[in-house]
């Protein structure tokens, strides 16, 4: 491990949030040469800082409209047409909108953390492309179809 996040919406979520600030705590595995300082931890250097949905250039979206639906089910359609790239969009894009910015600013935070991008905007547009061009849909179905398999569906 290189890199890790804990996370923290100033609103008390345990994930980036999309209505304002975030506080971050990184572990950053120290490299070769590199001198230990305060902050210095199991190998590594932990700093704090706080991040917002600007930095991902992204706008803010009031928690409101991404709160999950009335269960489940609701939950598993929004999914759904989120990532679904047959699916129907056009009379939810106003209600689907800040959930997929909501989606992209944390996705985005995994893929930077993971080393794929070199920046939280980076790793916006990577996950954009990733839901137009179908691929996170297909990721799914493959993870779906894998957990069924190990559950002996």
């Amino acid at each position: 491990m290189q890199r890790a996040w804990v996370v923290c919406g100033f609103e008390g979520l345990d994930e980036i949030s999309c209505a304002g600030p975030t506080r971050v705590w990184e572990f950053r595995r120290r490299e070769g040469g590199e001198e230990e300082s305060e902050g210095s931890v199991g190998g590594g250097v932990i700093k704090e800082f706080v991040v917002d949905p600007t930095e991902f250039g992204l706008q803010p979206h009031a928690l409101e409209t991404v709160k999950g639906g009335k269960g489940p089910e609701e939950n598993a359609q929004t999914f759904i047409q989120l990532l679904d790239p047959n699916g129907k969009r056009d009379e939810d894009e106003g209600k689907l909108g800040p959930i997929r910015d909501f989606v992209l600013m944390n996705t985005a935070a995994v893929l930077f953390v993971a080393g794929i991008v070199e920046g939280l905007p980076q790793g916006v547009q990577l996950a954009r492309e990733s839901i137009a061009s179908g691929r996170a849909w297909d990721a799914f179905c493959a993870f779906r179809e894998w957990d069924r398999a190990q559950a002996g569906q």
